[in-house]
């Protein structure tokens, strides 16, 4: 995090001086016109459906172009003590200040009202400064709406110590049970040094680093596949394309392997982060501040906007076995803004996006959002909305990860306005702005051979009453599987494993209404036809591919060429 020195005192004088000249100069950076020709798109290069979107999301972003960087990062670090706040006001009182660095001051001040329990008067605060806003009053009903929202029972559990530590921690990657969490620390005590990614057994109380994983260099988790066997990180290695490239580390009956790099187009000379594996594992969402076909170019640590995330967009790659991307698409500008998208997360129903958004005007810097997907073209959206005043604050929120039960989530952020390092808070039960309109139910248990060995198993289900279609492993340790499925629907679940005879399970969900889990035990019987081998596979590190001698992967291909992507 970028901070800096000066105390409150310094920094009031500062502005004074600004005041006094009376000039808006001050506010800008020294490449204003430049910035502010840049971000001016050639429309006609643009699908005309997407054009009017497109429109929309330059002109909200425009009061950001070009600003004072350092003035930005002082009033987000104004201290909550009597001159810090003369500091955030005087930018509301001076005429001379563009419309946006009122706008931050009043997201500074609105924390410190909510961290005092002063709900109502930070609703004031902006019916007060509504005026100051005349090209953005549908933003300003936005935020009040928000801070108007009526209080649920929303508990932000602070997971303690032996997760949040002085360092900072993010990227939260619950398992799809709740039993382990993933995450990212920079220079924790006890690594490796750098980012390195570490995991909490949060039913024992024991964190650990993931020393098969981590090394002196830069490991970043993006998130954790639905079966647990699959890892995809960031890291910035000898054979990474750009300033940080996807990689992918698999686990197997020997535990995780080393992870290997994704091949060009999901890697390029760009920043490449924040990988995550759909449900069905089809295809891997992330972002990259690779040229957007919709906004101008702002590479990641770039000063611009008010911030130096570049502008990183959200992308979707569909991918075959091998892990090799057949086509990417972008998301379209619904939901990709001039600003910086990140950490998308796909639930288990395949429509409901979440993601992290400096682009949209919310309660502060980076805040999360929700879309829901209205066909397959991956460029049509609901509109975003925010999830609220309980997961966002006056920081970087972001990172939102829920688990199968839907009402329970994981967050990285600083939900206070006296945050300085990010830390991970378990959200229970899930605001109801942030829940998924389609519910799930589990299908759990193991696959075991006939004498109790536990097997990993390939696991390919699919719906009885349309083409979707998905599959997993079962875990090569001690067989359990844990399949998190849309309700409302009958499911074929196929068992597979060489060497031994596949088995189907059917389970109907149609009429199911609320969460549940079902039970599963799963025998596989021994092919006298087929030759058993217990080398693991699933996405392995030597080729990102199915392990074709451990399973037959024509038909895995049979059954899922039913369901094309």
């Amino acid at each position: 995090m970028r901070l800096f020195v000066l105390s409150t005192f310094a920094l009031v004088a500062s502005l004074a001086i600004n005041l006094q000249a009376c000039s808006s100069v001050a506010y800008r950076s020294s490449d204003y016109e430049a910035r502010q020709q840049l971000l001016q798109t050639n429309l006609d290069q643009i699908p005309a459906d997407q054009r009017p979107e497109t429109t929309r999301q330059l002109e909200r972003f425009q009061w950001r172009v070009g600003i004072n960087h350092d003035l930005v990062w002082q009033i987000y670090n104004a201290e909550d003590t009597p001159a810090g706040r003369d500091f955030l006001n005087a930018f509301l009182q001076d005429t001379a200040a563009p419309q946006y660095f009122k706008w931050i001051s009043l997201q500074k001040l609105t924390q410190i009202e909510r961290d005092a329990g002063r709900q109502s008067e930070a609703v004031r605060l902006w019916e007060r400064n509504r005026s100051a806003f005349p090209d953005h009053q549908d933003e300003v009903d936005e935020i009040i709406a928000i801070l108007e929202a009526k209080s649920e029972a929303t508990k932000i559990k602070d997971p303690g110590a032996g997760i949040n530590s002085s360092a900072a921690e993010y990227s939260p990657a619950p398992s799809q049970d709740g039993k382990l969490l993933y995450f990212t620390a920079f220079d924790r005590p006890g690594g490796k040094g750098g980012e390195d990614i570490w995991v909490s057994d949060l039913q024992k109380g024991s964190t650990t680093n993931l020393d098969a994983i981590n090394t002196p260099s830069y490991e970043y988790i993006t998130s954790i596949s639905a079966d647990g066997n699959n890892i995809l990180l960031l890291g910035n290695y000898t054979d990474s394309l750009g300033g940080g490239d996807l990689y992918l580390a698999t686990r197997n009956s020997r535990g995780w392997q080393k992870p290997r790099h994704l091949s060009e187009p999901i890697n390029s000379e760009h920043f490449d982060c924040d990988g995550v594996l759909t449900p069905d594992g089809k295809a891997i969402l992330f972002t990259s501040d690779r040229p957007s076909p919709y906004y101008p170019y702002h590479k990641k640590n770039q000063d611009f906007g008010g911030d130096n995330w570049g502008n990183t967009d959200i992308y979707i790659a569909f991918i075959d076995k091998d892990m090799q991307a057949k086509r990417i698409v972008h998301l379209g500008p619904i939901i990709n803004t001039p600003g910086a998208e990140r950490t998308p997360w796909l639930h288990v129903d395949g429509r409901t996006l979440y993601f992290a958004s400096n682009g949209f005007n919310g309660l502060g810097r980076m805040d999360i959002y929700k879309t829901e997907r209205l066909d397959d073209s991956w460029q049509k959206w609901s509109r975003p909305v925010h999830t609220g005043k309980i997961l966002n604050g006056i920081g970087n929120d972001w990172g939102l990860k829920l688990t199968a039960r839907a009402n329970q989530a994981w967050v990285a952020g600083q939900l206070t306005a006296a945050s300085q390092e990010s830390d991970l808070y378990l959200i229970e039960p899930l605001p109801m702005a942030a829940r998924p309109s389609r519910g799930i139910a589990v299908i759990k248990g193991k696959v075991l051979d006939s004498s109790g060995k536990a097997l990993q198993a390939d696991i390919i289900w699919r719906t009885n009453q349309s083409a979707q279609s998905g599959q997993q492993q079962s875990n090569p340790a001690d067989g359990t599987y844990y399949l998190s499925l849309p309700r409302g629907a009958k499911y074929n679940i196929h068992f597979q494993k060489q060497g031994y005879q596949a088995r189907d399970l059917q389970i109907d969900l149609g009429k199911t209404t609320q969460f549940s889990e079902q039970t599963r035990l799963v025998t596989l019987q021994a092919d006298p036809n087929q030759k058993a081998n217990d080398q693991s596979g699933g996405r392995r590190a030597g080729n990102h591919g199915f392990n074709k001698s451990r399973c037959k992967q024509t038909a895995i291909d049979n059954i899922l060429r039913r369901s094309p992507l």
